[in-house]
């Protein structure tokens, strides 16, 4: 009696993926693109929160440490950072005695007097260079607005000085790629 061997074909050895085993890969897929969805989101809406805390703390100690003065004139970053009012992390000192102020996102913050209904340097206007995506931007100003004296968004007034406000052109300026953000309190 003759013994043969069977030989497998060179088809029946190679595998590919199954249905299963794709469709776990698709799902594990999935889950990760939906978690780095969430994960990014909540990173920059922890970062607005914290770019309109400090704003509107700093804006708080610029009230109460200049209380001598009946106007912010000659108030710069500077000062403020002196008084405190800006955490150490987000302030820069320069050799030359120069401060530079920026938010949690690395977004400078200028600081201004600016002439208001109650007269010369009566408002103080902090400036939050642009840049930021739009839900960031958005969510900063609508934290700001209630304590704006005003606040305008690239060119678009959002709080006028008479207190009026215009929530339309929050997102008109918020959509502009040069999104600054003026934001002034009133002495």
């Amino acid at each position: 009696m003759k013994t043969t061997l069977l030989r497998r074909s060179p088809a029946s050895t190679e595998r590919g993926l199954t249905l299963i085993e794709l469709m776990i890969s698709l799902s594990i897929a999935a889950v990760l693109m939906v978690g780095s969805y969430f994960g990014y989101n909540m990173v920059h809406t922890a970062k607005g929160q914290n770019t309109t805390r400090l704003l509107t703390q700093a804006g708080t100690c610029a009230r109460t440490s200049f209380t001598g003065s009946p106007n912010f004139a000659g108030i710069s970053e500077t000062e403020l950072a002196d008084a405190g009012c800006f955490p150490d992390g987000n302030v820069v000192r320069s050799g030359g005695g120069d401060v530079t102020v920026t938010d949690s996102s690395g977004h400078a913050i200028g600081v201004t007097p600016a002439d208001g209904p109650g007269g010369n340097d009566t408002m103080l206007s902090f400036t939050l260079a642009g840049g930021m995506n739009r839900a960031v931007c958005t969510q900063i100003v609508n934290g700001l607005l209630p304590s704006a004296a005003t606040l305008t968004v690239h060119t678009s007034d959002v709080k006028d000085a008479a207190g009026a406000v215009d929530r339309a052109n929050i997102a008109i300026g918020c959509a502009e790629d040069d999104n600054r953000i003026i934001y002034s309190i009133q002495k």
